[in-house]
């Protein structure tokens, strides 16, 4: 297997489910998780300095897909590779408001998504929570909309089922 640990740079946290984990599906494994808005414009709104953004994340990514298979992350996550849930980078201007019948209406992006790119991360252990000075935190305190920063595991290894790379 092989891993490599990282600080992202600010972002914005989106459905923290930090406390208990959560599953989408009734037949999805609960999991702790947080998804990530990092700002297009690589500028942190708070202070207006440049940060790191999703880039760290994927040049992470790529290293640990060539030590593991000597192949690069845009090559492992190509069709036929056999990764079925690869992390994903998601362009948040995409997403769209709803409907009364949940159906998406065109034109109207959701705006606390607009200008920002969105990614999920996810662990089966519980995870921490701190504060800026590094003290430990009650994890109800990293709600929806709040800024942060997060240490993330990317790793690539071959599973049971196949071949897996993962962000926790």
């Amino acid at each position: 297997m092989a891993s490599k640990t990282i600080y992202t740079g600010i972002f914005r946290l989106r459905f923290p489910h930090l406390t208990e984990p959560h599953a989408q599906n009734p037949t999805d494994v609960a999991k702790f998780s947080v998804g990530a808005m990092f700002p297009k414009t690589g500028v942190c709104p708070i202070n207006n300095k440049p940060i790191s953004s999703w880039e760290t994340i994927f040049a992470a990514l790529n290293e640990v897909c060539q030590e593991q298979w000597k192949i690069s992350f845009d090559q492992a996550i190509a069709p036929g590779m056999g990764i079925q849930y690869p992390p994903q980078l998601t362009d948040g201007d995409t997403n769209f408001e709803k409907d009364a019948n949940k159906n998406p209406i065109l034109g109207k992006v959701r705006p606390e998504t607009a200008g920002m790119w969105l990614m999920s991360m996810k662990n089966a252990d519980p995870v921490g929570v701190a504060s800026p000075a590094g003290d430990d935190i009650d994890p109800k305190a990293a709600y929806a909309g709040c800024w942060g920063r997060a240490q993330v595991e990317c790793s690539a290894y071959d599973g049971k089922n196949g071949r897996v790379i993962a962000l926790k």
